[in-house]
């Protein structure tokens, strides 16, 4: 809320003394506008710090209590008569000096800083009420508690109860998991171990099918290390007919080329004639 402008209006306004701009119409019964948020916020702290508690309505509640709660909306509007009204365990003289700090300009300046601030924060320094650096703290004890070995006739410990050994236990409440019963460490120990065996199952299958696509693949090898080698014996027999065949062929060919060359060849005795 203190980066609302119509809040450092109310604010400003608060401090001067001056009115909210605030209106009550009959037929609403309530207060409206622009700046009556920070005066409803504020009538609400006063009553549930100082108002009966044994009344459900205004109506019901004493002349007298109402006169005091008045009396202290009063006093919460006006800074001046807000400073003669310290605390009770705050000295006058501390209260005056907070009172004229927070009114003062180095403090309006630094407020209105880091309200501008406050947008570019992208990624915030704390998780809920702890901040980065103690909820590393407290992983780090975590993840030690679960590396430890485990004795003998042990049973692991489980998330939860390693999660309320660093982080402490809270009656009727479980951190992760909010308000509501502690669940039975039995129930949760019957339950991991349920888990463990079905993990177990589902690992001796994953092994079985593994063995088995192993296997397949052995005979897949197999066979392809036989056809392999039929193919391999086939093409060189296939080189070893087509060798025969092509000598064969050219023999053929030159003989038949002789052949024509003696029959085109003149006789021996046709010279003499």
């Amino acid at each position: 809320m203190g980066t609302d402008p119509k809040y450092c209006a109310c604010k400003k306004k608060k401090q001067v003394g001056e009115k909210l701009n605030v209106e009550m119409p009959e037929e609403l019964g309530r207060i409206v506008g622009l700046e009556c948020q920070p005066l409803i916020t504020e009538l609400g702290c006063i009553v549930r710090k100082h108002a009966p508690l044994q009344v459900t309505k205004w109506a019901k509640i004493d002349k007298a209590d109402r006169e005091s709660l008045l009396q202290m909306a009063k006093i919460s509007a006006f800074p001046k008569v807000t400073m003669q009204h310290p605390p009770p365990c705050v000295p006058q003289e501390d209260y005056n000096y907070i009172c004229s700090y927070f009114s003062s300009d180095e403090f309006k300046k630094r407020s209105a800083q880091n309200a501008r601030n406050q947008p570019m924060q992208n990624t915030p320094h704390v998780i809920g009420t702890n901040s980065f650096a103690q909820m590393g703290v407290e992983m780090d004890q975590m993840v030690e508690i679960q590396s430890q070995p485990i004795g003998e006739n042990k049973a692991p410990i489980c998330e939860e109860e390693i999660c309320s050994e660093v982080l402490g236990h809270k009656s009727g409440y479980m951190h992760g998991r909010g308000h509501g019963p502690k669940p039975s460490r039995s129930l949760s120990k019957h339950h991991n171990k349920s888990e463990l065996e079905a993990a177990n199952k589902r690992t001796n299958e994953l092994e079985e099918k593994l063995n088995a696509q192993q296997k397949d693949m052995k005979v897949i090898k197999a066979t392809q290390k036989a056809t392999n080698e039929i193919l391999q014996a086939l093409m060189e027999q296939m080189q070893g007919v087509t060798q025969n065949v092509t000598n064969e062929i050219l023999q053929a060919l030159m003989k038949q080329i002789q052949d024509e060359r003696h029959m085109s060849a003149p006789a021996p005795n046709s010279f003499s004639s």
